[in-house]
């Protein structure tokens, strides 16, 4: 397998009588680094997504790496665990230790631990959009588009079953307030949606734009 040299630079700060001292390590990764999100307060917990899609974790600052993709593994009934491919992270701003983590066949997951642990969300669906509450760690707004969607952008592609009940082609906004056990859908056929403002004290208001006609396949 081709390893990608020159992944990603991490300096360590000490300082010193002599003024500050700066070590440089490399760090070799499969592919391009893609995100990198540093968790904790300490901001000693390190997630790296790559361009291939895997993930690799840290706890010490990035002096050592374990790669965590395997963990993740999709079931699949009747045949072997298929391999995950990250295709996101999402940082909480309410709490440093929360991360979501959504990837492909419709499967996502969360940690509340700085990835020590993680359990896989309820909504199973392809992630369009996730604004994680800027005060509550666990509240969060996920958008998702509608398999119908994905069946008419690749026609070719086998049958999945419709979670989300079919119909037509629409972008959906769902609310959950316990860290993606449950979700609560908010409205069909979304253009845009984010949380209020907390300076004007809406923080726990949702604002969304969608079409006032709520028939047929939404354009993208």
């Amino acid at each position: 397998m081709r390893t990608w040299r020159a992944a990603v630079f991490l300096s360590f700060l000490t300082l010193s009588l002599a003024g500050k001292k700066v070590s440089v390590k490399e760090v070799v990764f499969d592919s391009a680094v893609s995100d990198i999100q540093w968790l904790g307060e300490d901001q000693k917990t390190v997630i790296t997504q790559t361009a291939k899609g895997r993930l690799y974790r840290s706890t010490n600052g990035g002096e050592t790496w374990n790669d965590i993709t395997d963990f993740f593994k999709v079931d699949v009934p009747g045949s072997s665990p298929q391999p995950f491919v990250a295709e996101s992270m999402t940082k909480s701003p309410a709490d440093s230790n929360t991360i979501l983590v959504s990837g492909n066949r419709k499967t996502n997951f969360i940690s509340s631990s700085r990835g020590s642990s993680w359990k896989k969300l309820r909504q199973r669906s392809q992630i369009h959009t996730v604004i994680f509450h800027k005060t509550r760690p666990t509240w969060l707004l996920l958008s998702t588009w509608t398999s119908t969607c994905n069946k008419k952008k690749d026609s070719n592609s086998a049958p999945e079953p419709a979670e989300d009940g079919g119909g037509p082609c629409n972008h959906q906004l769902f609310l959950s307030k316990d860290l993606g056990k449950t979700f609560s859908l908010v409205q069909n056929y979304v253009v845009q949606f984010s949380w209020g403002d907390p300076t004007m004290n809406q923080q726990d208001r949702i604002y969304f734009t969608h079409f006032r006609k709520k028939t047929g396949d939404q354009p993208k």
